[in-house]
């Protein structure tokens, strides 16, 4: 971990970081995070060379299990709380409660709600498989109901938690940076969300925007 702290260091160009993740734990190594790579990364805590303490995953149960073994600052959760699928609800309102930030990454499910039901549409970095397919369509289906694109109800719904605490957009152009922007700032009428849930097509107990 320390070593590559310090080529992130010389490949940046500075000497502090505000945010170092533990990216990807494994449920193997939480003795290991526990004993050895936590006490390394609160020592740089403790000299300025680091702010805030984060752990990075998909994994809900290895991050509730590290949150509540360690002091952490701030959970960045990948694709467990989307549009799709609500899997962490109970985990982002355990994290709320301990004050602890939560990072939204992945909110499209690595593409299909970006994408919608196109061939080849990916989910969790693979051709997504046929019950996702199916749920996603029924998802399109509400959203042409309400003339709404897809890609902004996904980023409004994940928006809404007040556990989130900030959104991650992946960005390799200035056009994708508007596009970014732009998905919060459409308007999505409430009958849509409630329409979603009517369906069951979020969990009730899921906060939606505009308290709809």
């Amino acid at each position: 971990m320390l070593r590559g702290l310090a080529g992130s260091f010389e490949r940046l160009k500075r000497d502090h970081v505000d945010i170092l993740h533990i990216h990807d734990p494994i449920p193997e190594a939480f003795d290991q995070i526990v004993n050895e790579t936590f006490p390394a990364i609160l020592e740089l805590k403790a000299q300025g060379i680091i702010k805030v303490i984060s752990v990075g995953t998909g994994g809900v149960e290895i991050a509730v299990k590290l949150s509540r073994a360690l002091p952490f600052d701030l959970v960045m959760l990948a694709g467990r709380y989307t549009l799709l699928e609500q899997p962490a609800l109970d985990a982002l309102a355990e994290f709320q409660q301990a004050g602890i930030s939560v990072f939204s990454a992945g909110l499209y499910n690595s593409g299909i709600l970006a994408t919608g039901t196109v061939s080849g549409a990916k989910y969790n970095y693979q051709n997504a498989p046929a019950e996702i397919i199916a749920r996603v369509k029924r998802l399109e289906a509400v959203c042409a109901r309400h003339g709404v694109r897809l890609k902004a109800a996904a980023a409004q719904f994940v928006r809404a938690h007040p556990a989130i605490t900030s959104i991650v957009l992946g960005a390799d152009s200035v056009a994708q940076i508007e596009e970014n922007v732009a998905v919060f700032n459409e308007p999505i009428p409430a009958a849509f969300w409630q329409d979603l849930r009517a369906q069951g097509l979020v969990d009730e107990r899921a906060p939606l925007p505009g308290n709809a």
